[in-house]
């Protein structure tokens, strides 16, 4: 924090008013040529894309690892130098470029470049779906300035072999979201174009921008539809009563065990959140919620499962105890014979033996 204080203290314009500094114009022409064959290169998406990885992760990309040297600038970009201008040209003809599943907007360094040069990225699409009685170098051209700014097409009348798809070639601005279809009017024919762009990685697949994703997006509260008029915030759909068991289960009786579900539902009601569960399930989409009733389902199936196996495990249990119960409580049974001795009895004789006295002899 005392860093940043004294970084925003810096930035005060003490000094600026002083005498102008003429700085040798050999110097300045000397130092314009060493940075004539340079890119500068700006990531549409900062937070997913490191600088100084992607410094040093395009040169050895582009195979020019020991002729390309890459340096941080401000206003968060990056600038390339090349040693001669064939291999800079080379580069800006293979792209566009992508860093870490996201685009990265390259352009050739000027004296005259703003910072709303660095929002566009050149991009071949294919477009597909032109009826082949409308083909043609002038509709492929038309339809490209309808779609962007078009720079050129590879399409040629005359010995064109891949009719699948044309190829034309626009410039894209970042801030512009992409679109892959579109409707055209061929007379009285109505036809979808479809679009694809080349190389290209990540994007939002809700509103289009190259510059965040989907779960980044901020218009995605907007796609969820209001909820029906059968939704109400005086329904008592949530409210349990304590002697009725929730749909699925058995009655219950106060010596049996509480299933899993209705504890959680009984802690549920005590919290008092039964205002919130209204709320939340009035904004709710009607999608999400069939999706949480299937869930609940899915889920109060289990709970009474589970609960099944409880009391079937419970009574097995107390059929054990009372079976040993019996057990213990039967009286003996052994008969006394006069072949077969009776129980040991543990009583001692005066001759020392211990146990039944044998027959006197007559």
């Amino acid at each position: 924090m005392t860093d940043k204080i004294h970084k925003k203290m810096q930035e005060i314009n003490l000094g600026v008013n002083d005498a102008i500094v003429n700085l040798p114009l050999d110097l300045i022409e000397e130092a314009s040529a060493e940075n004539r064959y340079s890119l500068v290169a700006k990531p549409v998406n900062p937070r997913r894309q490191n600088l100084r990885a992607l410094m040093t992760t395009f040169p050895r990309l582009w195979g020019l690892s020991d002729e390309v040297v890459g340096r941080l600038i401000e206003h968060h970009k990056v600038q390339f130098i090349f040693q001669s201008e064939e291999t800079m040209l080379s580069v800006l003809r293979r792209g566009p470029w992508s860093f870490n599943e996201w685009m990265c907007a390259i352009q050739r360094w000027s004296p005259e470049q703003m910072e709303e040069d660095l929002q566009h990225i050149a991009f071949w699409v294919q477009v597909r779906g032109i009826p082949c009685q409308f083909l043609s170098g002038r509709m492929v051209e038309h339809i490209g300035r309808i779609m962007g700014q078009f720079i050129e097409t590879d399409f040629h009348n005359e010995g064109s072999s891949n009719l699948d798809y044309v190829r034309i070639r626009l410039l894209c601005s970042t801030e512009t979201p992409l679109r892959f279809q579109r409707q055209f009017q061929f007379g009285n024919q109505t036809v979808t174009l479809r679009f694809r762009y080349e190389k290209l990685r990540g994007f939002c697949t809700l509103c289009g921008l190259m510059t965040h994703s989907a779960s980044e997006c901020s218009i995605v509260d907007d796609n969820i539809p209001p909820p029906g008029p059968e939704d109400d915030d005086d329904d008592d759909d949530d409210i349990d009563d304590e002697d009725n068991p929730p749909p699925g289960f058995e009655d219950k009786n106060r010596d049996e065990p509480v299933p899993p579900r209705t504890q959680d539902e009984a802690k549920h009601n005590d919290n008092g959140s039964n205002s919130a569960s209204k709320k939340r399930k009035t904004e709710e989409a009607p999608s999400a919620m069939g999706t949480r009733t299937t869930c609940n389902t899915a889920r109060q199936a289990v709970y009474m499962e589970d609960y099944e196996e409880h009391i079937a495990k419970r009574k097995r249990i107390q059929a054990d105890y009372r079976e040993a119960g019996n057990w213990f409580v039967q009286p003996d049974t052994y008969e006394a014979s006069a072949s077969t001795p009776e129980p040991f009895s543990g009583h001692q004789h005066q001759d020392g033996t211990v146990g039944q006295k044998p027959p006197e002899e007559e």
